[in-house]
Formats: C-alpha cells, sequence, structure tokens
C-alpha cells in the first residue's frame, strides 16, 4: 500500500468474501473497470459481467473451500492474537483508505 500512495488510482483493493459473495458481480465489474484502463486489455461487455460471475463462482466444484474445511485447521488463541494485533496496526496505518477499510 505504501506504493501506491502517490497513485492511488493505481491500485485496486477486493475482499475475497466481497469477490464469492453475494455481491461478487459487482467487485467483478469493479476488476474489470480498473483493468479497462490498462493499455492492451480488452474486457467483456460489463452486462455480461454477473452472467460470468455467476457461472464461474457458483458451477458445482468437487473441492470444498478453505472456509468450508476450517474445522481442520482450528485457530489458537496465539494465532487469533498475532491476526489481531496485524489487522490493527494496517488499521492504524491505512485505516483512512476507503477500500482498505471495508475489508
Amino acid at each position: 500500500m505504501n506504493k501506491y500512495q502517490e497513485n492511488r488510482e493505481d491500485l485496486l483493493l477486493i475482499p475475497y468474501e466481497g469477490l464469492t459473495g453475494g455481491k461478487g458481480a459487482i467487485f467483478t465489474k469493479q476488476i474489470g473497470d480498473f483493468l479497462d484502463k490498462a493499455e492492451g486489455i480488452n474486457i467483456i461487455d460489463p452486462d455480461s459481467v454477473p452472467c460470468i460471475w455467476e457461472k464461474f463462482v457458483h458451477f458445482p466444484a468437487t473441492t470444498t473451500s478453505f472456509q468450508e474445511r476450517a474445522d481442520d485447521r482450528p485457530l489458537t488463541e496465539d494465532h487469533l492474537f498475532v491476526v489481531s494485533r496485524m489487522l490493527q496496526s494496517l488499521d492504524a496505518t491505512f485505516g483512512h483508505d476507503n477500500q482498505f477499510s471495508t475489508i
């Protein structure tokens, strides 16, 4: 994030849960709009994004997601403490950023 402080428009933050959740097509369109600014990248018709997103995200899969198997790898109190401290540190540094703060 420090690298993009001067050119914030060159960075797009998308939360995994946002991309795979109920509003994923909206986030996918944001990715398309972001990539469309780059030279040499052709994106699909924006009206097709919800259909394409639905096909890829909700296509029947044979594997389970990391979240569905979370009980295989329970977090310890130490893990939670480290994650909590890291998130607090990131929030203190980048919490003013609208995209970051939604994550």
